[in-house]
């Protein structure tokens, strides 16, 4: 084999090293990848069934599920699934009780820090006027009026 020929021998195995190293490191992403997408699952079946236990301690009917954008007083926003419970004046300003599912607690927000809102993958137009115009059902006013302080 003369100079030339051992170079392109050489070029050869360097491409044949490169698209194994290429295939290699695809593999071993979808893998990570894979492994992430069983832990975020693990996750949020640990979380389910948090939330469930909770729900039955405080004898709380299911409502609909909302997803929600909150900014705090602190400018920090935070992405919630909850179920709204009740809303409720105090000094001119709404608020609304709701069963958080990050918190696993039942929690207060002020309405007009509701940046985004949807229910069963519809966006709520007007998040403030909705929860405004709010009414339980019968099931969950029941609970709100035994469990929820005034």
């Amino acid at each position: 084999m003369g100079f030339i020929e051992s170079i392109k021998e050489a070029a050869r195995k360097t491409k044949e090293k490169a698209e194994e190293n290429r295939k290699e490191k695809l593999r071993l992403a979808a893998e990570l990848n894979a492994e992430k997408e069983r832990a975020e699952q693990e996750a949020k079946e640990a979380n389910r069934i948090k939330v469930e236990a909770k729900r039955k301690k405080l004898g709380l009917p299911q409502g609909k599920i909302y997803y929600m954008t909150y900014k705090d007083k602190g400018d920090n926003y935070s992405f919630r699934d909850i179920e709204i419970i009740k809303n409720d004046y105090k000094n001119d300003t709404l608020y609304f009780y709701a069963f958080c599912h990050l918190k696993v607690a039942i929690r207060t927000f002020k309405a007009e820090s509701v940046i985004y809102l949807s229910c069963e993958g519809q966006k709520i137009k007007d998040p403030w006027a909705y929860i405004n115009s709010y009414e339980e059902p019968a099931d969950i006013a029941a609970w709100a009026a035994d469990n929820l302080a005034e």
